[in-house]
């Protein structure tokens, strides 16, 4: 796309296993004065998005699959929701989002932590968040580190009303490390987690099952658990949520 050519009034582009460079995203950035929804995924060379001075019309940026991206550094005023898949990002930045309210991170096919990079960037917009989403592979057999497993002393997430964990693990680990996210969510109205083993690698845990002491969830209205397997990681979690919930319809 050395060549490119875009619109100027273009209103939404979606750039899926192109081979975009960052010449090509500035010009994009730079020459679409409407441009609202982006799309980048599988820039195999793409290594910066980089525009910290220029305000973009950006309300909805999804940035994923990119493994040599060092860095993503906007100035996005009029973000709302945001979307990263993929190895993490090693200078992300998003400037003066105010009215980012939707947030999604996830692996992909990268393994290893994507939880506390994700905490460093974004946790100052954690108080104005409506639905934030998790992809996560946790998974102890790939690396001999624990990673992906909670968020220690999260900031209050007071506007927070729907939760989403989607894990892919081998059951042996524990998701009660999520429970303080959940109690620092005090709207919290909807929980959504799926569980899903690791392709390959399965078996039947063996550890006990461990109880946590939460505080009351006062606003949980729906619970929706999938793939449950009856193991150790879904039946604690499922319990601490049951037993913790004043509100809980479904």
């Amino acid at each position: 796309m050395s060549s490119l050519v875009v619109p100027s009034k273009l209103g939404s582009l979606c750039l899926k296993y192109v081979n975009v460079t960052v010449m090509d995203i500035e010009r994009i950035l730079l020459s679409c004065s409407v441009l609202e929804n982006l799309c980048i995924v599988g820039g195999y060379h793409l290594t910066h998005i980089k525009l910290p001075h220029s305000p973009l019309e950006l309300k909805h940026l999804e940035v994923s699959r990119c493994p040599h991206l060092l860095c993503i550094d906007i100035l996005a005023p009029k973000l709302v929701s945001f979307i990263h898949h993929g190895d993490p990002v090693g200078e992300l930045n998003i400037r003066d989002a105010s009215f980012l309210s939707e947030l999604t991170i996830g692996n992909g096919l990268y393994i290893g932590e994507v939880v506390a990079p994700a905490c460093d960037s974004f946790s100052k917009y954690f108080s104005q968040l409506k639905y934030l989403s998790w992809s996560l592979i946790v998974n102890q057999s790939y690396t001999v580190s624990k990673f992906n497993l909670g968020i220690d002393n999260p900031r209050s997430m007071k506007n927070l009303t729907h939760l989403r964990i989607s894990v892919k693990s081998n059951h042996d680990e524990s998701l009660l490390g999520w429970a303080h996210l959940i109690e620092a969510s005090p709207l919290l109205q909807k929980l959504h987690v799926k569980f899903c083993k690791c392709l390959g690698f399965y078996y039947t845990s063996q550890r006990s099952i461990v109880k946590h002491r939460g505080r009351p969830l006062m606003s949980l209205k729906t619970l929706q658990i999938g793939g449950f397997q009856g193991q150790p990681i879904d039946i604690e979690f499922a319990t601490h949520v049951v037993e913790n919930s004043v509100m809980l319809k479904r």
